[in-house]
């Protein structure tokens, strides 16, 4: 059955993909000022100062809402088919995507004076992360306990990646100039898959649903 509301939202948790994935573009990539440039107070529109100002703070902001705009519709959609614990699971996921989206929004709305809202902002999007990686892996090995391969290695799988990722950072592994960029991959893949499944709507039908466990 077509569910308008839900199918709806999976336009929008792609283009919440291509927005992280946005926002992780390497400023080298931007051009730089030009001499004589005022970059510190006026950067000149396009340039590498400018897009840090201004491109990458919207585009973070767009995609985490987005992200969680995709993530609450799968939630809405698939909710009765879940067992009590995936429900719950997806429920802390849900309420830590929030709490990530606020603190990330405070970080990066902090303007330079502002450092107690940077920190701030910055602790909540961490103890957020904290909650979401696990939220995450357990939605998804639920979705692969009922059979939908494609939910389950998505939600499961991005935040296991992630995770993988940072530890061979921290080992020494340099991947400037595109650290960002793989960094934000995983959780883009998953929000474009998410956002798939959403569209095509493959909920499954109600006799075949998953029982409470």
């Amino acid at each position: 059955m077509w569910r308008p509301s839900t199918r709806a939202a999976g336009p929008l948790a792609v283009l919440g993909s291509l927005c992280l994935l946005g926002a992780m573009i390497p400023l080298e990539v931007w051009p730089a000022p030009r001499p004589g440039d005022s970059y510190v107070f006026d950067p000149a529109t396009f340039s590498g100062v400018w897009a840090e100002r201004v491109v990458v703070p919207v585009l973070t902001v767009t995609a985490n809402v987005l992200v969680l705009v995709g993530l609450y519709a799968l939630y809405r959609r698939d909710s009765k088919a879940m067992p009590r614990w995936q429900r719950g699971s997806a429920k802390v996921t849900l309420f830590a995507a929030v709490a990530w989206l606020f603190g990330t929004y405070l970080v990066t709305s902090a303007g330079p004076d502002d450092t107690l809202g940077g920190v701030f902002g910055g602790i909540v999007a961490v103890l957020a992360l904290l909650l979401t990686v696990p939220g995450l892996a357990a939605w998804g090995v639920g979705y692969l306990r009922g059979g939908r391969t494609r939910l389950g290695v998505a939600l499961a799988g991005a935040p296991a990646l992630t995770l993988f990722y940072i530890t061979v950072s921290l080992s020494g592994v340099d991947f400037d100039p595109v650290s960002g960029l793989l960094l934000a991959l995983p959780a883009a893949v998953m929000t474009a898959l998410v956002g798939f499944d959403l569209w095509v709507d493959t909920a499954p039908p109600a006799d075949t649903r998953q029982t409470e466990s």
